[in-house]
């Protein structure tokens, strides 16, 4: 039997590591030598078994076979309907108004995107029209967007929010609360500094004092600043700023709604324990490689980070990598920058698994005294 490349090996080897591997090799794509040896021919696995494992390529008659499984993932991705965005801030009012129109005959559901300080957008009531957006923006541009809020044709709202300055106005609450009220969903972005971290038990007080964290669409994600990756796609965050994050965790256990899950390497970990299901495995390093479509004033660029239209979907360099499938590759405009191209998603996968590692005994102990151990 082959055993893939793919599956992620753990170096830990501290009492109960096994229980955790093993208890989680029938749902995951990391596993141990262990639980991949439980696999092999030589040991008493049922015919039901074998076929998940294989199917989750856990197992392989040869390397063709791996690369088939692999194919079929990739095409299966390809088939998301990917992201359509109106990248706000580069356009001005006419512009904006036109674009409305455009955006008008989309079928697909849309997302308008502005992290520049607007006074107000005169056009944007002609988005009301169209499919309910999805809002990404700041709080100092929530007014810009009441014309959509009071006609109640927003999907949802994502507010972006950085941790050193997570005050709200009174405005900004009424309008969250208005928005639960009504059941749109509502999610905050925190922008995560090392120098800010201390906040994050006020801001995590605050939630609890407005009870949002009790509501079922109210989320909180913490975004890693500077972001390696991009905010429409994966996040690639620093390992030292998640280890402190993890203190945090630790240290005020309610910070734990505010969460890592869309860190690349965390969200391995926070997957299996929190939802106990695997994150898929990625073949694209950003949405662009999927097919996003970003509509700025120069027309459409599968990145707003971009200029022109022309995008290098392909990284020969992760083609032999094992943390491939977890990491995707990294976002390759941001990479070109800096010395050592990998964000550090093998190190990251290791602090999750040392954190999350301690909160998966806890669990095991209480499954055993009050449900007769884990279902």
């Amino acid at each position: 039997m082959y055993f893939s490349r793919f599956n992620y090996i753990s170096d830990h080897e501290e009492d109960g590591q096994r229980l955790l591997m093993n208890f989680l090799s029938r749902s995951c794509d990391i596993v141990d030598e262990e639980s991949a040896l439980h696999f092999s021919e030589k040991k008493g696995v049922s015919a039901e078994e074998k076929e998940y494992a294989t199917q989750r390529g856990y197992i392989f008659q040869d390397e063709s076979e791996e690369k088939a499984l692999l194919q079929k993932l990739y095409r299966d991705e390809l088939q998301k309907n990917p992201l359509f965005v109106v990248y706000v801030d580069t356009f001005d009012e006419k512009q904006l108004k036109e674009c409305s129109e455009k955006v008008g005959k989309q079928k697909e559901p849309y997302i308008l995107y502005s992290e520049k300080v607007r006074d107000n957008l005169l056009c944007i009531d002609h988005f009301a029209n169209s499919l309910k957006p999805h809002i990404i923006t700041v709080r100092e541009n929530l007014p810009a967007f009441e014309p959509l809020f009071m006609r109640n044709v927003v999907s949802k709202l994502t507010l972006i929010v950085p941790l050193m300055d997570f005050v709200f106005e009174n405005d900004t609450e009424s309008r969250i609360d208005t928005l639960i009220e009504y059941g749109t969903p509502v999610e905050i972005i925190v922008r995560l500094q090392k120098k800010d971290i201390g906040n994050l038990k006020p801001l995590m007080n605050y939630f609890i004092y407005k009870g949002w964290p009790f509501l079922e669409n109210f989320t909180c994600n913490l975004e890693p600043y500077p972001n390696e990756g991009c905010i429409f796609g994966h996040w690639y965050g620093d390992v030292d700023l998640a280890r402190q994050v993890f203190v945090e965790y630790a240290t005020h256990p309610q910070t734990e709604f505010c969460s890592m899950q869309n860190w690349v390497g965390v969200n391995t970990i926070h997957s299996l324990i929190w939802a106990g299901k695997p994150s898929h495995p990625s073949f694209h390093f950003c949405e662009a490689s999927k097919g996003l479509t970003v509509v700025t004033d120069n027309g459409e660029v599968p990145c707003p980070h971009m200029k022109s239209d022309k995008f290098e979907t392909q990284n020969s360099e992760c083609h032999t990598c094992m943390y491939a499938l977890t990491c995707g590759g990294g976002c390759r405009l941001k990479a070109q920058s800096k010395k050592e191209r990998c964000p550090p998603v093998k190190e990251l996968i290791e602090a999750s698994l040392k954190y999350y590692f301690s909160e998966f005994l806890e669990r095991i102990k209480f499954y055993e005294k009050y449900q007769g151990g884990i279902q």
